[in-house]
């Protein structure tokens, strides 16, 4: 790309773009060295909104363009989490939109949106909210897309702990909640295996009818919190659940949470389980073993 045309798109200087146009209309062809990223992927992620809104008047199949990640100008890292609403709503109001979202297998706005709800290492999160809800007014649909995985955009936003997300995705709609990806697994699943106390509350106090879904595996979410040795979770989990028996259930191997959190070597969690729950120590699993059997062994 001509030096000159990139420092005009970098710094905002319209003036300087629309005269280098003026000189050569081609040069609105150009990419970037290595990114292949257009001059409207450019001013999309440095939020110059009114250059690209100039841009999008001079080239509006550009909104469409792709850069060698595949990304196009709203999806491209930066344009979704930079906090300038208005370059994400100019590019979203464009015909090209709702079209451009319709393959189901391929990431839409809204997973993008739900997956990079960070700024820097901050969450801004009356931007993402605004977002989020503007997608949904906007298109509906894009909540239930599933991605090649059969990530929906609740799954993105459960696996990257973006709590706020996943509230505005909750309100909108509790039935994603119970959607799986391709090896069955829920979004809470997710949020179970990360540990993330914030958005298991959250599932607790909005939907949780959720819990009672499990793995092919027969594994519950508590099983998961076990396995991966979250013992916050674990133990706020319990407090909420302790006398049902989802929580005592076992998965297709006869395996209860404490059969997990030992076979993991999680002595300080099995304890814990142990003393401040009702499980039942004695249970035997499919192999005839109990939790303490397996710790003899170990």
């Amino acid at each position: 790309m001509d030096p000159r045309f990139f420092y005009a798109i970098a710094g905002n200087d319209i003036p300087s773009f629309i005269r280098l146009v003026q000189e050569d209309e081609g040069i609105l062809d150009q990419r970037l060295f290595g990114s292949l990223n257009t001059v409207l992927h450019l001013a999309s992620k440095y939020g110059h909104v009114n250059l690209v809104r100039e841009i999008i008047k001079l080239r509006p199949e550009m909104a469409a363009a792709e850069n060698k990640k595949l990304e196009i100008p709203l999806h491209t890292k930066g344009t979704l989490s930079n906090g300038n609403l208005k370059v994400v709503k100019l590019l979203l109001n464009q015909p090209w939109f709702v079209g451009i979202d319709e393959d189901e297998t391929q990431l839409n706005t809204l997973h993008v949106a739900a997956s990079n709800g960070y700024v820097g290492n901050k969450i801004n999160l009356p931007f993402v909210a605004d977002i989020v809800g503007h997608l949904l007014n906007l298109c509906p649909n894009l909540a239930h897309n599933k991605d090649v995985n059969g990530y929906s955009p609740l799954h993105y936003a459960c696996s990257k702990g973006h709590v706020s997300i996943d509230i505005v995705l909750l309100r909108f709609d509790l039935n994603l909640a119970l959607q799986f990806d391709n090896i069955c697994y829920s979004p809470l699943h997710l949020a179970a295996m990360n540990g993330d106390l914030a958005i298991l509350h959250e599932f607790v106090a909005l939907a949780p009818a959720s819990f009672q879904f499990l793995t092919t595996c027969g594994v519950t979410v508590f099983h998961l919190a076990a396995r991966f040795n979250h013992y916050i979770a674990l133990i706020y989990l319990a407090t909420v659940f302790c006398d049902t028996y989802l929580f005592h259930q076992p998965d297709k191997f006869g395996n209860t949470i404490l059969h997990i959190a030992i076979s993991g070597g999680h002595y300080h969690l099995a304890e814990k389980i142990i003393h401040e729950t009702k499980m039942e120590i004695n249970y035997r699993n499919y192999e005839g073993h109990t939790a303490l059997d397996i710790l003899k062994h170990a």
